[in-house]
Order: structure tokens, then C-alpha cells, then sequence
């Protein structure tokens, strides 16, 4: 469901949620042939396993397990046996009870935790961002013995949620003291819980295979949030085993998911493609399949076992200007036949559209940008072709509050510095109650539409002026993940720039709509323009247009809302009128400059640096 809204008035702020900070330019932010059962670890008696057996497992039905070891550097966030989930701050109910556990397979017997959230908040208390600390902990096997088993793969199921980018490090050592890392976080987005369970495959062949002691150490070092693993196993490695493990498409190096057909662009597409099977795999390649067409391969290379090889699609393609959804697979094969054949395929979604243009891929998940202060975000958007974009769309959470002010913004980019530059808002909308419980798709036209330049890239932001009080003033959605500095937030209380690393659902629209503009002279006997310059450090011209001649004052708001100056203009003349405002004694920052006439007003932002 979508809604078109017209409104009145403007800001300039941005969200909390986590991730790095930077300067203005540069926005912050995975035996024997005869072995017996040992202790309560699990090994399989087998005199002719075959290919994916079981050689060793461990489902923590006795507790943590006997002879295993805990490295917990700080002393306060050990991994723990457990059958709860996180009691952390930022579980949803603020540590009160425990939240969601890991849906493993056997996790009514239990499985191991690291709720460093609940850590540092037991220790450290709040806010997070100025006491958490960053907690090394990990535990460590005792030893496996892999003697007679040349190829080897560790299974086991994973839920985690965590932030600022961290390592969650597997590493494996045949001595206790020399190990080999792996990273099992994958391509997760800063604040997003991974799948539950996530199961992780490693082929540790190149490490383990044919050893008789075999250590696995698993661990990290983080500020928040919670790891937890269940149900580990390794396997005898299948003789043929390739899968796709991440795969990839972009223009000018960004991932759209919905595209305008006046954006359309050629797209590249590639994948990391592993081979955990015992056998080198000769010839393998990628073929990437548009709703079950081909559209071409990767050139051909030899991946060997343990190994993984990133592919790319060899020529670009460009959609079809036919709107509708388009179905992307990527998949995986060379000379062998593979084993395990349904890992050897992932897909995506595509929407070619008339007027939206999104980032985000329209699966929502369980992340979302929300604040008590002032705030504003969105994304980064590439532009082909010199088009008008006429307002910005987002996704509202069922969190937000009735009659939370928001507004629409769009920055160009400085090619000198980097800093944004702001272009153009749209005027002020309440949400409503329809909005916030269906979690509609609203729409927030300019005042008029904004000319984007082909071959730059803009930021469309949605913000909100906050209420100094509840955190769900505006919530907005996101759905998918972002590469690093380019989706933002602007924090309106610290006045700080930030990137996040999960998309928020802030689209380009480039649908003709009602203007405000046309609204308000439809519906006020005036209208009112940004002021020039803006921002200004000493003066700037603010001009109003009236259908009459009229009465007019003067106000200049903080962004609390107080009235820090205002001054009764008296009759204006019919048409078009104008007055400079110096900087005066106003300090740095933003405000809210307003024409009232017959007890009505349109307000719009302004920026004093």
C-alpha cells in the first residue's frame, strides 16, 4: 500500500541504531577407521564410512563439555552452556527476560552462548556507546583425532546478532598453538540477526585432514550483541561439493533492487564460489540465469578443495525497459557432478519499475532506525541519466507514534570535499494511524521537482525532529544489507554523520506528483521559498509570494519549537516580496524560519554554519 501526502515545513537530522562514526566527508561507522565414543563428545565407530558421515559431533546435551577450555580475557562474558536465549539490553525488552534462542536442531538439550550485551551492561551499564567494551572470549575443543581421514569438513549451526564489523573467527590447529582462521559472519549487516539457525560448512581439509589432534577454537571480540552455536559436527568431506557461498550483482558498484526504467544501466554480476568437497574441481564456472534464461559464464578455472575462487560473470547485461520482477540466479558447476547440488544455486529479485528506485531489496528484516533526538537517513543513489526526481519514498514501522512530524531531503556531493551539500526538502507530514499499522510505503513529494545531474550520485534521506523523549518518534524500516558509506544517518543531537551497513527502505521517486507547491497556493492565499543561500554564514534571502495583498509576520523557531524571533512584517503587497536575515546573534545550527498570515503558516529550514 502506498500514500501520496501533502504537508508543511523542514529539518535536517538522522538516526541511531549503531555503526561507525567518521568525519563529515567520510561518515563513521564461519580419526581413525575405528573410533569409540570418548568422554561426551560423540565419534563414530566406522570401519568403511562414507562420503558426508559423521566423524565427530557434539549437540551439548551433558552441559559444556568436559576438557574443553574457555580464553575469556576480560573475565566477564565466558561462553556458557545455555538453553536461553540473550539477556542483553537491547534484546527488545531491555534485559528483563531472556530473548530468542537458537532453533538448532537438538536445542532443547542446550547449546553454547556469548551474550556479551547482557556483559557489558551487567558491568558497564548505560549508554552502550560511551561504556561498552570490546570482550575477547572463546572456547576451545579438546583434541580430535582425524587419523585416516584425508578430507574433512566442520558442521555446525549458528544465531547471532552483532555490530561495528567485528570477526566472528573460527580457527582450527593441529597443536593448540599454531592455528588457522576462518570468519563465519559472511556478509551479515551491522544490527541484523543471522538466519536461525544458520548452518556453516568449512572445509578444513588443508588443516585437519589425516590429523591425529585436531583443536577447534571458536570465538571474537565484541561490544554486543550474542553468539550462539549447537550441534557440531565433522563430516567425512563428499567427493564433489561446490557451493555458492555469496553472490553479488551491481551498477557503478551499487546493488538496486528496484530500478526506474530511466535509471537503467548495465549490471555486473559475480560470486564467491568454495569447494568443500574432497576432489579438486576441474572446469568450474558460474552461470548467472535471468527468469530461467542464461545470459552467459564465467571463464573457467580449477578450484581445489578447501579453496574458494571469486567468479565473474564475463560480459554485463542490461534490462529489459519492460517493467516487472526479474529473477536472478546464480549457479555453481563444473566436470563433476556435485553431491550436494541444492547449495549450488542462490537467487535474488529484481523490479524494473516506472518511477522507484531502491537500494533495499524489499524483505524486511528485523532491524529498524528509530531516536528520541532529531535524526534523518537513507541512502546513496547513482544517477544514469539527467532526470527529475519529484520526492522520496520509505517503509514506516508499526513502532512509530501517531502524529510523529516527518519530512523528505535530498544532498548533492561535493566533488571537492566529499561533504553533502543540501539540495532540496519537502514539506511536513504527521503520520497516521492507517500508515503506522499497515506499514505503508509513503510518498513525500518536493515542493517542486529536483533536476539530478547523469553520472552523479545524491543522498534521499527521510527524518524526523524527534520529541526529546520516546525513541519511536519516526521508525523506519530496512531490509538487506549496504556496503560501508553508503547508507547514512545524521544524528541531530551530536550533529554527527554515521554510515550503517543495514539498507533502510528510503527510495527515489520519480513519479510526476501534485506538488506542494501547486497545494499550498490551492489551499493558502500564499506560498513560501527556501531561503539563498542555505546554508549561509552571514545573510540570506527569503522571498514570499501572495494572492493578496496581507498582513504578514515573521518567525524564526530552534528546533525545540521555541520562537527565538519574530517580527510583524505589516501589509505586504500582492505578489512577489522578499526580506534578508542576518546572522546576527543566532549561533551555528539549524532552524525554522515561517510567514504566518491570517493565523496561517508554512514553515521551511535553514541552516546557519
Amino acid at each position: 500500500m502506498k500514500n501520496i501526502v501533502f504537508n508543511t515545513a523542514i529539518l535536517f537530522f538522522i538516526v541511531t541504531l549503531s555503526t561507525a562514526q567518521s568525519n563529515l566527508n567520510y561518515p563513521l561507522e564461519i580419526e581413525n577407521d575405528c573410533l569409540l565414543q570418548q568422554d561426551e563428545h560423540h565419534y563414530i565407530e566406522t570401519s568403511q564410512l562414507k562420503t558426508g558421515d559423521t566423524l565427530w559431533s557434539e549437540d551439548f546435551g551433558n552441559g559444556f563439555p568436559s576438557g574443553w577450555t574457555i580464553q575469556d580475557a576480560s573475565g566477564i562474558c565466558p561462553w556458557v552452556w545455555s538453553d536461553d536465549g540473550s539477556w542483553g539490553y537491547f534484546n527488545t525488552n531491555n534485559g528483563s527476560s531472556a530473548s530468542t534462542a537458537i532453533a538448532s536442531t537438538t536445542a532443547a538439550n542446550g547449546f553454547l552462548i556469548c551474550d556479551i550485551d547482557s556483559a557489558n551492561n551487567v558491568n558497564y551499564g548505560q549508554p552502550s556507546g560511551s561504556n561498552y567494551q570490546y570482550l575477547e572470549t572463546y572456547f576451545t575443543t579438546n583434541s580430535i583425532d582425524l587419523t585416516g581421514h584425508p578430507a574433512v569438513v566442520l558442521e555446525f549451526q549458528q544465531f547471532f546478532r552483532y555490530n561495528n564489523g567485528v570477526d566472528m573467527n573460527v580457527l582450527v590447529s593441529t597443536n593448540n598453538v599454531t592455528w588457522t582462521t576462518f570468519t563465519v559472519q559472511g556478509n551479515s549487516s551491522n544490527n541484523t540477526a543471522s538466519q536461525n539457525p544458520e548452518t556453516v560448512k568449512i572445509n578444513i581439509s588443508a588443516v585437519a585432514g589425516n590429523q591425529p589432534n585436531v583443536y577447534i577454537k571458536i570465538g571474537w571480540s565484541a561490544r554486543v550483541y550474542y553468539w550462539m552455536i549447537d550441534d557440531m559436527k565433522i563430516l567425512e568431506a563428499d567427493d564433489n561439493d561446490l557451493i555458492v557461498n555469496t553472490n553479488y550483482f551491481e551498477t557503478l558498484g551499487l546493488p538496486y533492487y528496484q530500478i526506474p526504467i530511466s535509471q537503467l544501466a548495465d549490471i555486473n554480476f559475480s560470486a564467491i564460489v568454495t569447494n568443500n568437497g574432497a576432489n579438486d574441481q576441474i572446469n568450474s564456472n558460474l552461470e548467472i540465469e535471468v527468469n530461467g534464461t542464461s545470459i552467459g559464464s564465467s571463464d573457467s578455472t580449477t578450484i581445489l578443495t578447501g579453496d574458494s575462487d571469486s567468479l565473474f560473470l564475463a560480459q554485463s547485461y542490461t534490462p529489459p525497459s519492460t517493467t516487472g520482477q526479474y529473477v536472478l540466479n546464480w549457479v555453481a558447476s563444473s566436470d563433476s557432478i556435485d553431491d550436494n547440488p541444492s547449495d549450488n544455486i542462490k537467487a535474488s529479485e529484481i523490479e524494473i519499475t516506472d518511477y522507484v528506485y531502491a537500494r533495499d531489496n524489499n524483505i524486511k528484516d528485523g532491524n529498524k532506525f528509530n531516536s528520541g533526538d532529531p535524526y534523518e537517513i537513507g541512502n546513496l543513489f547513482d544517477i544514469i541519466n539527467t532526470s527529475f526526481v519529484d520526492g522520496v519514498d520509505f517503509v514506516v514501522d508499526d513502532a512509530s507514534e501517531v502524529g510523529a512530524i516527518v519530512y523528505g531531503v535530498i544532498y548533492s556531493i561535493d566533488a571537492a570535499s566529499g561533504d553533502f551539500i543540501f539540495e532540496m526538502n519537502t514539506d511536513d507530514y504527521n503520520l497516521t494511524s492507517n500508515d503506522i499499522n499497515n506499514e505503508v510505503t509513503i510518498t513525500l513529494p518536493f515542493f517542486s521537482p529536483v533536476q539530478l545531474t547523469g553520472g552523479k550520485t545524491y543522498l534521499i534521506m527521510v527524518g524526523a525532529y524527534g520529541d526529546g523523549g520516546s525513541t519511536n518518534d519516526l521508525v523506519v524500516r530496512t531490509a538487506g544489507t549496504s556496503e560501508p558509506q553508503t547508507s547514512f544517518k545524521y544524528d541531530g543531537a551530536d550533529l554527527t554523520w554515521y554510515y550503517t551497513t543495514s539498507t533502510p527502505m528510503v527510495r527515489m521517486n520519480f513519479e510526476p506528483v501534485f506538488s506542494i507547491e501547486d497545494h499550498n497556493i490551492n489551499n493558502l492565499n500564499f506560498t513560501l521559498k527556501q531561503n539563498t543561500p542555505n546554508p549561509f554564514n552571514n545573510e540570506t534571502l527569503i522571498e514570499f509570494h501572495l494572492n493578496e495583498r496581507s498582513n504578514c509576520k515573521f518567525e524564526i523557531c530552534n528546533i525545540s519549537g521555541e520562537i527565538i524571533y519574530e517580527e510583524n512584517l505589516g501589509m505586504q503587497n500582492k505578489g512577489a516580496n522578499e526580506l534578508t536575515i542576518s546572522k546576527s546573534s543566532l549561533s551555528s545550527g539549524i532552524y525554522f524560519y515561517s510567514i504566518v498570515v491570517d493565523n496561517k503558516s508554512i514553515s521551511k529550514k535553514m541552516i546557519i554554519q
